[in-house]
């Protein structure tokens, strides 16, 4: 069982509403990241398929050691959501990260 990355409870007045553009390698392992220290978090990506299984299974597209562990935990506890729905993403975030691969 991996542990919660939190050493002590944040006070709610410091926790966030953050959204993250792109659920691939950085953008999925940074969203469970602040997820997992107790912040809301709203995950976004163009890809339907790859959100759909994320969000129906709990088990995650990348593999890392205990990551289906950290998502399951973050969903089961509303700290992560994911969605294909840009104004879903903006409605929900006062913090945008941009996680998108750069192509040349």
């Amino acid at each position: 069982m991996i542990k919660s990355l939190r050493k002590k409870p944040l006070k709610e007045e410091t926790l966030r509403k953050i959204g993250i553009v792109g659920t691939g390698y950085i953008g999925l392992v940074t969203g469970l990241g602040l997820a997992d220290f107790g912040n809301k978090v709203t995950c976004f990506d163009v890809d339907y398929e790859k959100i759909r299984k994320t969000k129906k299974t709990d088990i995650s597209p990348i593999k890392e050691k205990n990551i289906d562990e950290l998502l399951k935990r973050n969903i089961e506890n509303k700290r992560i959501t994911f969605t294909t729905n840009i104004q879903e993403l903006l409605e929900n975030s006062e913090i945008i990260f941009c996680m998108c691969k750069y192509s040349s």
